[in-house]
């Protein structure tokens, strides 16, 4: 009787250990054959899955981050949820491996190469952002419709915002480890943008 593959499973171990090499070895220097090898298979089942190490690399980017799924324990009092939310997203982030340097990697791609390959990245960022963002704005959404927040704000672009916020102090992490707790600064900012959320600030 033939073995029977969850695909989706054997996807995911392969996103794992693409992670692994991409964040150990960097994009330019990694090759289908180490990721094969990391994920101990040979490289026809890593093409089976993945037609190329671009695919891989930006199936990775948009899968590796595991983000919180149940979005109503963030709604129930919005103002709090939000807080909550933020903060998760950022232990989502640091749960994924090697995803900032790997991020980096995806950034320095779209600005040095001013060429399809460098648009093929460009075009797919937005994938890295679509979740969380979302995530983001439907907790305001709802907090907008209870009157806790601002009704004159745009959701989707508040939820930029912190997103912008969050990729900031990481990158600022990232160069100050010693003066900088990130889990401190991510509730202050958070702080902030309720405070500037608030339905009594406009």
């Amino acid at each position: 009787m033939p073995r029977i593959v969850d695909k989706n499973a054997k996807r995911r171990s392969l996103i794992q250990a693409a992670a692994a090499v991409f964040a150990r070895e960097g994009f330019a220097r990694t090759k289908m054959a180490h990721i094969a090898a990391e994920a101990g298979v040979g490289k026809g089942t890593l093409y089976e899955y993945f037609a190329s190490k671009d695919e891989l690399f930006l199936a990775m980017c948009r899968d590796l981050v595991e983000w919180p799924e149940d979005i109503s324990r963030f709604t129930e009092e919005p103002r709090q949820g939000l807080h909550d939310l933020i903060l998760a997203l950022v232990d989502s982030y640091e749960r994924a491996s090697g995803f900032f340097s790997i991020l980096i990697d995806y950034w320095s791609v779209i600005i040095r190469e001013k060429n399809e390959h460098g648009q093929l990245f460009l075009s797919r960022g937005a994938d890295l952002y679509d979740q969380p963002r979302g995530l983001i704005a439907s907790v305001i959404v709802v907090g907008q419709a209870r009157g806790a927040f601002r009704q004159d704000l745009d959701a989707t672009r508040t939820a930029q915002v912190i997103i912008a916020g969050i990729e900031g102090l990481r990158i600022q992490r990232a160069l100050d480890p010693v003066h900088l707790d990130l889990n401190e600064t991510v509730s202050c900012l958070a702080d902030v943008m309720l405070a500037r959320l608030a339905a009594s600030a406009a």
